[in-house]
């Protein structure tokens, strides 16, 4: 394969990053009052109407932190599948200038969100709304919030780089050789089934985020003794989980489909030229046979990857809503 074609992998890249930056810019549009919001909770906070029983917000803290253990093992787990998978596809010049295309990535994802934090953007308050509610409720010590600040830090930052060597990983998956001469439909077999267990991570990966996201959110309702108030804040933490859920979502189907497609079109198009390695089998049955073909039917593990992030909102909303103030405890 000549390194044009490798670079041409990259593409794949694309559409995601446009959707992500949409979201971004739709989310800076539309959530316009949330530090509002936040001053609207820290003045009940400085009411003394706070800490129900120690119990509830003892719930809603470790429901958090059982989110932040399942996103960093997650983590872990996805940046080793995505070392290798580097590693295994790419040598040479090849690889140095795929990592450099993901470093330059990672740089503006990290600068976004160092910009956020600094200058308190719509974005950044997916973070300041429950960090800020926390402080004002006065409950913590200052090395209680160092640390819990630190561990919130610690995920955006990975998110960042990960998700970033994810996507340049999946590229990778599609750089990968197709044959010599005569092109080999196994080895697009070979690079499909690839694709789907690496959607499926990819999947995994930002299920941990969303649930993480709603466990972070729904902490502050525990601090309320106000329950008409703490739904309402909680109903206000599921709609943001599903806002960056369906952003999620789209982001899976944003890589796989273009990838899927392509894979698909480059098998019918070989069996095309050269009918003899279907040994005489129909072309769709062959392409469904090897799990091939873009059938709905053959699709239904990757449309469950790829509605994962939006499904598990209600999920995580049920599981944390026994930290809520009204659910008993």
């Amino acid at each position: 394969m000549t390194r044009s074609t490798y670079f041409k992998s990259l593409r794949f890249v694309l559409l995601p990053l446009a959707l992500l930056l949409l979201a971004n810019i739709i989310f800076s549009l539309v959530a316009f009052n949330i530090a509002r919001l936040v001053g609207e909770l820290k003045s009940v906070l400085g009411t003394g109407q706070i800490l129900v029983s120690p119990f509830l917000e003892a719930r809603a803290r470790l429901a958090w932190g059982t989110t932040v253990l399942l996103f960093y093992a997650t983590m872990i787990a996805v940046s080793i599948v995505c070392v290798t998978i580097i590693h295994r596809s790419l040598t040479g010049n090849k690889r140095l200038i795929f990592l450099a295309v993901g470093t330059l990535i990672t740089i503006v994802v990290l600068g976004h969100l160092a910009y956020s934090g600094y200058f308190r953007t719509n974005f950044s308050y997916i973070f300041f709304f429950t960090f800020d509610t926390l402080r004002a409720s006065q409950i913590y010590t200052a090395s209680q919030l160092t640390a819990i600040k630190s561990l919130v830090s610690g995920i955006n930052v990975l998110a960042g780089i990960v998700s970033t060597l994810a996507l340049v990983s999946g590229c990778c998956l599609m750089s990968q050789k197709r044959g010599a001469e005569k092109a080999n439909l196994f080895v697009l077999v070979t690079q499909m089934s690839h694709l789907k267990s690496f959607i499926g991570l990819l999947s995994a990966m930002l299920v941990t985020g969303v649930l993480h996201m709603i466990a972070w959110l729904h902490w502050p309702p525990a601090l309320i003794t106000n329950d008409s108030l703490a739904r309402r804040v909680i109903d206000f933490s599921d709609a943001m989980g599903l806002y960056w859920g369906a952003t999620f979502s789209l982001l899976i189907a944003t890589f796989y489909i273009p990838a899927a497609w392509f894979i698909s079109n480059r098998a019918e198009a070989i069996i095309t030229e050269y009918p003899d390695q279907i040994q005489g089998m129909e072309r769709q049955e062959w392409l469904k046979k090897h799990n091939m073909s873009l059938s709905p039917y053959q699709q239904i593990p990757e449309l469950v990857a790829m509605l994962a992030p939006i499904l598990v909102g209600p999920i995580g909303a049920t599981i944390t809503k026994l930290s809520s103030p009204f659910s008993g405890g």
